[in-house]
Order: structure tokens, then sequence, then C-alpha cells
């Protein structure tokens, strides 16, 4: 049990350091056990025990651990928005690669519809025509594909047929890497 006189010394002189206090008291011939005895009541009771020092000394790895937390929060946090400023970041460039897988694929399938037009064209005539115009006018297709980045009334599709209008190449340029050349067709046979 702890010396009342003791800690009535010690509520007394709750403003003075703590290593003050001690000093004094162990000059005093006070046992450090009882100093503390006495602090620990103190303290038990919610009372002021002497300096703010004392508490962060009996508080020890409290203290330290309230401390830590904040910053961990903040590390966290900081961590966090690294991540998804990385992730935001990076998206665009997903997005654009799909974007341009997608464009190449509808080059295909314009590329496709081309294609067999000139084909059903030869069908009819026995050679194939001079330029894509030629389908437009045998109404063997209703309008030329545009390229998907093409503007209105433009193709990207590049046709060509030899002087004997016996054989021709469906070109487009592509966006993404493309298997082969970007020549997808030559006299109907599929490049790979």
């Amino acid at each position: 049990m702890a010396n009342p006189e003791l800690i009535k010394y010690l509520k007394d002189n709750a403003s003075l350091p703590r290593e003050q206090i001690w000093a004094q008291l162990r000059k005093a011939e006070w046992p450090d056990s009882e100093i503390q005895a006495a602090e620990d009541v103190i303290a038990s009771e919610g009372g002021n025990v002497p300096n703010k020092v004392l508490k962060a000394a009996t508080a020890g790895a409290k203290t330290s651990k309230s401390h830590r937390l904040p910053r961990i929060i903040f590390v966290l946090l900081g961590l966090t928005v690294i991540l998804l400023s990385a992730v935001f970041a990076t998206m665009p460039l997903q997005r654009s690669a799909a974007q341009k897988a997608q464009r190449d694929a509808q080059r295909e399938r314009d590329m496709s519809t081309i294609k067999l037009a000139i084909e059903s064209y030869y069908s009819k005539n026995g050679v194939y025509p001079a330029t894509l115009e030629e389908l437009l006018k045998e109404h063997i297709i209703g309008f030329i594909p545009n390229d998907p980045l093409a503007s209105t009334n433009y193709t990207n599709y590049m046709y060509d047929v030899t002087a004997d209008e016996k054989h021709y190449s469906l070109c487009a340029v592509f966006e993404t890497a493309h298997k082969g050349t970007n020549c997808l067709w030559t006299d109907a046979i599929i490049i790979n």
C-alpha cells in the first residue's frame, strides 16, 4: 500500500518534471518501490500523476503504438493513392489497345464485305473490277465501307488489280500487330 503522505506530495507537485520529483524523494530517502507504488495509485485513481512525462513513461508501449498508428494509416493511404494512380494511368493505354483491336476487327469485316463483292463481280463479269467504284455502279455493293478512323467518303482500303484484271490485292493499314502483311486477300486467297 502506498504511503498517503507520499501520494499527497506527488499530487501537489504534479506540475514538476518527474525526474525532479524522484530526485527530491530519493534525497529524502524514499525507496523507489514506494514512489512507484504512489504513482501507480494516483494513475489508477485517474489523477494527475506528476508531469506528463510519467504518463508517457508508464504508458510506454501504448504511446509509441498510438504514434505508430497514424503513421501506418498515412503510409497505407499513400500506397493506396500510388496504386490507384498506377491503375488509372494504365487504363487509357488498355482502353486504347482494346479500341485499336476493335477497329482492326472492323477493318477485317469491311475487307471481307469488299472481298465478297469483288468475287461476285468476278463471277458476273469474268474479270475483277478496275476500281472499287465499279462495284457501286454494278449495284453489287451498296457502299464501300470507310476505315473506322477515316472521315466520311474516304476509304483507307487499298485495292489494286493487274492489267489483265485477273488478279487483285486488297489491303488496309492496321493499328495493331497483324499476321502477315496488311494485304489480307490476293486473288481471294487469305494470306496469314
